[in-house]
């Protein structure tokens, strides 16, 4: 799974509605259900029960945690590697005595 399959997911997990979450994302109902479909055969299980009504299975319920995690991980990452680049990171040492009373 790369991140961009990983982000398609979330957003259809958190809209469960596979029109906004497409529009969201500005991409195809169909790109966002293809995309949906080869995750779920990457895996060999069902993320979504569709009918009656578009709902998380269990599967997709550890998926999303997962994938919540990745995304956030990523997202962290891309923060500390900008500050790396534009040497904006380092260590802070506070030194504090203790007030007299």
């Amino acid at each position: 799974m790369n991140l961009k399959t990983c982000q398609y997911f979330v957003a259809l997990a958190e809209e469960m509605n596979f029109t906004k979450a497409s529009e969201a994302l500005h991409i195809t109902q169909q790109s966002l259900s293809g995309s949906i479909k080869r995750l779920e055969e990457e895996y060999g299980v069902e993320l979504f029960q569709r009918k009656p009504y578009l709902k998380l299975t269990p599967a997709g319920e550890t998926m999303l945690f997962y994938s919540k995690q990745m995304l956030r991980n990523e997202s962290q990452m891309m923060a500390s590697l900008a500050d790396l680049s534009a040497e904006c990171s380092g260590h802070l040492i506070l030194g504090m005595s203790r007030q007299r009373i």
